[in-house]
Order: structure tokens, then sequence, then C-alpha cells
């Protein structure tokens, strides 16, 4: 599946991958002249979007307009991110910047049972995308690729409290992780904005079985669905 991220381009003193000169224009780091830094600020991209932020993870946060990137040092701060809305906080999910690195597991070649904590890069965008980036003078809003993880449980209630994020269906859970290649490098798609009408009929279509899994059983599916077909839209549901 995919979701929604925004690209926000902030400033940095160190790495220099994006560069933005007084003029407006977005130069990639090839065509970027070293002896001109005066003349550039040196930037990164960093991938955000709403999903709760956790330990761990890194963050923007905006106060007056004045965007940062932090990290989230315990559970204790990220409740505090979660429940306090006046914080502008949105999760970073890849960024061009190789500092920021977070914890994960890999298996211990010396001892297959056992798993190492280490530290590595958030993931990051392609190349092609940089370019691209660059070429259009900036883009705002992305559609990135997430894969679907299922997980079995014997009682839904015990995780719907703790799990809010995820989709219930019957007796599983759906979680859904962001998608890398063997370069932990995200797949990015551009923003849909035009649908035709079937389109817009499938989603509708799909919305709702959705809402009838979640919440429980409807009478009669096929006739409402025919009802809406006849009245609101005069075509034909994916089948």
């Amino acid at each position: 599946m995919k979701k929604e991220a925004s690209v926000v381009m902030l400033p940095t003193d160190k790495s220099m991958l994006i560069h933005h000169k007084s003029d407006g224009r977005i130069l990639s780091p090839l065509k970027y002249p070293k002896d001109a830094s005066k003349k550039y600020q040196p930037f990164h991209l960093y991938f955000i979007n709403d999903e709760k932020v956790k330990e761990s993870d890194y963050y923007v946060n905006e106060v007056e307009g004045i965007r940062n990137v932090l990290y989230c040092e315990d559970k204790d701060e990220a409740q505090i991110i979660s429940k306090n809305t006046d914080y502008k906080c949105k999760k970073i999910i890849a960024t061009t910047d190789p500092e920021l690195r977070s914890d994960g597991l890999i298996e211990d070649p010396n001892n297959p049972k056992d798993n190492l904590l280490i530290r590595k890069g958030l993931p990051q965008p392609s190349q092609a995308f940089i370019e691209k980036y660059c070429k259009v003078g900036g883009i705002d809003e992305v559609m990135v690729e997430y894969e679907e993880n299922i997980t079995a449980i014997d009682n839904l209630s015990d995780v719907r409290s703790v799990l809010s994020t995820e989709e219930y269906v019957s007796d599983v859970y759906k979680t859904y992780t962001l998608k890398v290649d063997s370069h932990n490098t995200i797949t990015i798609h551009s923003i849909k904005d035009s649908w035709s009408r079937e389109e817009v009929a499938s989603l509708c279509y799909d919305a709702f079985t959705k809402g009838v899994e979640i919440e429980g059983d409807f009478e009669d599916l096929d006739a409402y669905w025919k009802t809406f077909e006849k009245k609101i839209y005069r075509g034909s549901r994916k089948s």
C-alpha cells in the first residue's frame, strides 16, 4: 500500500546534498561550485508524515514557523508529543541526512538465536528522486510504499488499545512498515490528483466494506451498493 508523505527541505551546516541559491534554484551536489559557498545554502530533504512518534524516532517540530529536527529520547517524550496537540510534530520516515540513525536488530552470525543491536541510517530517497526534486524546483507531497504485515491474535480487545494505528480484521491485526530495498532506499510515487468515475466508485466500495469488516456485519451489503450505483453512480463496482 502507499501512504502520503510531505517532503521538507531544511538547512544544514554539515553534509551538503541540496543547495539553494538566492535566486531560488535548487542544485544537486554534482552541479555545486565548491568555491561559491557564500552564495549557496546546504540543505537536506526530510520525508515526514502523521505516524505516531515513538521512542528512538526522529521528528520535525515546528514552532512559530521554524522547523527543527529532534530525536525522541524515551517513552515519556513520545507520550508528551502524542498528547499535546499544540506540538506540530511529524515523524521523519526517510531523509538524505546520513547522520540520522535509528536502532535496528540483525542476526548475530556467531549465534543465530541472538540478535545484535545496531545503529543504521534512516531510509533514503533514490538519486533519481533527488535529481527530479532539483530539476522541478521542489516537490512538496509524495506517496511512499509500505509493506503489509499480518499477525494472528487470540483476543483482539487485548491489543486494540495499544495498537491504535493498526487495522483490525477478524482475528488478525495489520501493521505497515516502510518498504525499502537492499540499499535502504524507499519507493516513491507522485501524488495522484485526479480519479475516474470508476475509480471513485471502487474507492467508495472498498471504504464501506472495510468499515463493515471492522465494525461488524451489515445485513445486505449488495442491496445497499445497488442503491448507491442506481442513485449516485451509474456505473459498476470493482468485482
